[in-house]
């Protein structure tokens, strides 16, 4: 009768224990984790860029000049110093001569009528007031031809004072080495001194920038000299450069969407190293990096592990297969990593996915893990 009592008090224990195991694998909470390693991180301000040139020059004129002949086309190379327009030399001033000749035929014809106005009112054929009027007919043709007189002396002073002898003509040469990028000179005729938009554009595509547009909230961290990543459409890898200028204003921008607090302008220099010539083409838009911080080696942790509760932040450190809370400071962020400054040490386990369940203490499965 013993042995029987024994027997079921012993098969009653082990079926205790067997429901309290499979009660307690129950309650595991099933987790990823990922370690705790040592790397480096940067925390960068994002913003369109588009692709300029370091060197640019664009043609204008002050006053009507008379194209002779065009040099160059848009998309040309062009040489320091290459003539890209020939002016009409002397040959400029013949509108101006074919003018005081006229003014001047018109000013002897009106003083003729007047000295004969006069003459037929000393007969008495005419009124005085018709001599009068022919008078003042004669003082504006006078006043006619004395301004293109002045304009034609003015342009011949001008004329002479070119480095090129008055037969050859005028040039306007390039000042600087670099492709046309745009060209709107006339085929014949003057150019035009109120143009709105330049008449050539020349562009050193060799010394290439980014110009980055920059929300006003982040401006404050960029800094010259920082460094700069900017992908092309094209491309997988990024082209780098560093910071050159920060704008001192805030602007309306090109690339900013509708209803943005305006941009401020970061002026980037590419590395010659990085700048394919057949690919890139001024006025590509691509997506611009700034790192305004770095750390080349400290204690990272994925984003999804970081837990917060008020100001506090922490992790669930998982330590045979039990979840620990542990308090962390943190530093920089960026797309994939956080900074870990006091709380974690390498080599630890954090839990990155199914953390909602964790509590201090509870037991965890472990579905995935990241080293």
């Amino acid at each position: 009768m013993r042995l029987f009592l024994g027997g079921i008090v012993i098969v009653t224990a082990t079926a205790l224990l067997l429901l309290a195991a499979r009660a307690e694998r129950s309650q595991e909470v099933e987790i990823s984790l990922a370690l705790v390693r040592q790397g480096p991180i940067a925390s960068k301000v994002s913003a369109r860029g588009k692709l300029v040139s370091a060197r640019t020059w664009d043609l204008r004129v002050n006053k009507p000049l008379w194209v002779g002949a065009i040099h160059v086309a848009e998309g040309d190379w062009v040489k320091r110093g290459q003539v890209l327009v020939t002016l009409r030399g002397s040959q400029m001033l013949d509108p101006l001569a074919d003018q005081v000749r006229m003014a001047q035929g018109e000013y002897d014809r009106l003083r003729e009528e007047t000295a004969l106005a006069e003459e037929l009112y000393i007969a008495k054929a005419i009124s005085l007031q018709q001599v009068e009027e022919a008078r003042t007919r004669l003082q504006r043709g006078k006043v006619q031809l004395e301004a293109v007189r002045r304009e034609l002396e003015a342009n011949r002073e001008l004329l002479s004072a070119s480095s090129l002898p008055e037969g050859r003509g005028w040039v306007i040469v390039a000042p600087l080495e670099g492709r046309v990028i745009d060209q709107r000179l006339p085929a014949e005729g003057f150019l035009d001194p109120d143009a709105k938009t330049p008449l050539l554009i020349l562009a050193d595509i060799r010394h290439l920038q980014v110009l980055a547009e920059v929300s006003p909230l982040d401006i404050g961290r960029i800094r010259e000299g920082q460094r700069v990543e900017w992908v092309a459409p094209f491309r997988l890898e990024p082209l780098r450069g560093t910071v050159r200028s920060i704008a001192s204003e805030v602007s309306r921008g090109e690339m900013a969407p509708p209803g943005s607090l305006g941009v401020v302008q970061v002026r980037c220099d590419l590395a010659e190293e990085n700048q394919p010539q057949t690919l890139l083409k001024l006025g590509m838009q691509g997506d611009a990096r700034i790192f305004v911080e770095e750390r080349r080696q400290t204690l990272l942790v994925p984003l999804e592990a970081i837990q917060t509760e008020g100001p506090t932040r922490f992790v669930f450190v998982i330590e045979n297969q039990v979840a620990r809370r542990q308090v962390v400071r943190v530093g920089l962020t960026d797309e994939q990593y956080v900074e870990i400054l006091e709380g974690l040490f390498p080599g630890a386990w954090v839990a990155v996915a199914g953390t909602e369940r964790l509590q201090e203490g509870v037991r965890t499965k472990i579905r995935r893990s990241d080293g």
